[in-house]
């Protein structure tokens, strides 16, 4: 039997903030969570600040882009690459900045417009399941298996940009990290492809879809799972800019890194 994304209401944010961050950081959940938008019309600006008042449960913001504001926003890019941030193609399972030496612990996600031609479903898919069916030559192998992608800069507090990675990370005789991306940007090193593919394969069965509403928020744990997002649906171009669907993004440390998967 899957994992279910676990659903909590707004005010349990404020009266029981202990419950929901049981859940998100629950080594046998999901590693996500849902805020369904509720009843009304709630402004954007309302939902943000509940969700910062919630934060010091489970850690605190971090401004990673300098260029951008706390709050990323994520519109739809229509260039020519498909599965990057804002892409109107299939965005693969992925950990966000995987390729620095702190990846943010948890993404917000909160939704201000969906897709208007109904795509752009969001995926999470949990590590421990797919790590429970391998073994300890699998893990092995994938630990000493590297990625390399690409570059940053003007980026604060998540570490050093590691030129490769290997896909798991360990540390302190547990999994420190996994760092998946599934990204075409990504170029396995070596000739253990096959082993992130099927990897990769073990993921994807993992899936669970949500497809975001106006108002909803998607918190997902980077220690325990992967997320990505299905295509946008028709051609977006026909669409007007401010009506194309639209996201705020929050990057948050964790009150206590040393957790891992």
């Amino acid at each position: 039997m899957g994992q279910v994304l676990l659903k909590f209401n707004w005010s349990d944010l404020q009266r029981h903030p202990n419950v929901v961050s049981k859940a998100l950081n629950d080594q046998d959940g999901l590693g996500a969570i849902l805020l369904p938008c509720g009843r009304g019309q709630v402004p954007i600006s309302t939902k943000k600040a509940a969700i910062m008042d919630f934060l010091p449960v489970i850690g605190y913001p971090i401004h990673v882009y300098k260029r951008k504001s706390l709050w990323k926003n994520i519109g739809v890019s229509l260039g020519p690459d498909l599965d990057r941030v804002g892409g109107t193609g299939d965005i693969p399972l992925h950990l966000d900045l995987v390729n620095a030496s702190l990846p943010p612990d948890y993404i917000v996600f909160v939704c201000e417009r969906p897709d208007a031609n109904g795509g752009g479903i969001n995926v999470v898919s949990p590590f421990r399941p797919s790590l429970n069916l391998l073994d300890k030559e699998f893990i092995d192998a994938l630990s000493t298996t590297y990625i390399e992608e690409g570059s940053f800069y003007d980026l604060d507090h998540v570490g050093h940009h590691l030129e490769r990675f290997p896909v798991i990370e360990l540390g302190n005789k547990c999994i420190k990290w996994v760092r998946f991306t599934a990204k075409k940007s990504a170029i396995p090193l070596g000739a253990n492809a096959e082993l992130i593919e099927n990897f990769h394969t073990s993921l994807r069965q993992q899936e669970v879809e949500v497809l975001l509403k106006a108002g909803d928020v998607l918190i997902v744990n980077q220690r325990l799972a992967a997320h990505g997002r299905k295509r946008l649906y028709g051609t977006q171009n026909e669409i007007s800019e401010e009506k194309r669907r639209s996201l705020f993004q929050l990057f948050v440390r964790s009150a206590n890194s040393s957790k891992y998967v």
